[in-house]
């Protein structure tokens, strides 16, 4: 039972996180709204996959450190608070912040669980 559960907590949040990079990364396709023209519509859309490569990045690191994943996680939910407090839907950080937040939660129990068996 205890190999099920080090196994759940450690591909709980890795699994999750690179799927928050994937639903980041959507929002890129905005880039081929026409505005662009079709020279600055790759410029636009790379530009715009910026954040999902943060996520991703930060994601990749929690990997291997997963104490690195609570502080990171946490610091870009709070981040993306703070920027955009009052300037968005309130649904705006909800939705991004949010999975930021839930994610570094995750990583800490898998970094406590690890660190309780020894092995991390």
């Amino acid at each position: 039972m205890e190999h099920a559960t080090a196994s759940i907590l450690y591909w709980t949040p890795r699994v999750l996180g690179c799927l928050f990079a994937g639903f980041v990364a959507l929002f890129a396709l905005d880039a081929f709204d026409g505005k662009h023209g079709a020279g600055g519509s790759p410029v636009a859309f790379a530009i715009h996959l910026i954040p999902a490569a943060i996520v991703l990045a930060v994601v990749l690191v929690a990997w291997y450190w997963s104490w690195a994943g609570p502080i990171l996680l946490g610091g870009l939910g709070t981040w993306y608070v703070i920027t955009t407090w009052g300037r968005m839907h309130w649904s705006a950080p909800v939705v991004i912040a949010g999975p930021c937040f839930l994610l570094a939660l995750l990583f800490l129990a898998d970094a406590l669980h690890r660190s309780r068996l020894g092995t991390g």
